[in-house]
């Protein structure tokens, strides 16, 4: 919503991440609200956030379309991995 209670319009979001872009001194980097999206969707399952939840949070109706989403690489994937494979994360009673 803009101050004065209007929706944002498409471009004026533009301008707001050609801003930042500019602001940051990101030269070369993407910088969109769709990156931002992704890296949004990224981050909220690297921190512990479960993809069911993702996609209510989305606005996705089909969970093919949350998968879109999900490229991680090789090295996250081994710190997910670490993170939460609970033979790994539980104290074993022997």
């Amino acid at each position: 919503m803009t101050r004065s209670g209007a929706p944002i319009t498409y471009s004026t979001i533009q301008s707001m991440f050609k801003r930042l872009k500019l602001n940051t001194g990101l030269k070369g980097e993407r910088i969109s609200s769709h990156t931002w999206r992704h890296t949004f969707a990224k981050n909220y399952l690297l921190n512990g956030g479960d993809v069911f939840s993702l996609q209510k949070i989305m606005g996705h109706s089909d969970i093919s379309t949350t998968r879109k989403y999900l490229n991680l690489n090789e090295n996250e994937i081994k710190q997910q991995h670490d993170k939460f494979n609970p033979l790994d994360n539980l104290d074993w009673l022997i």
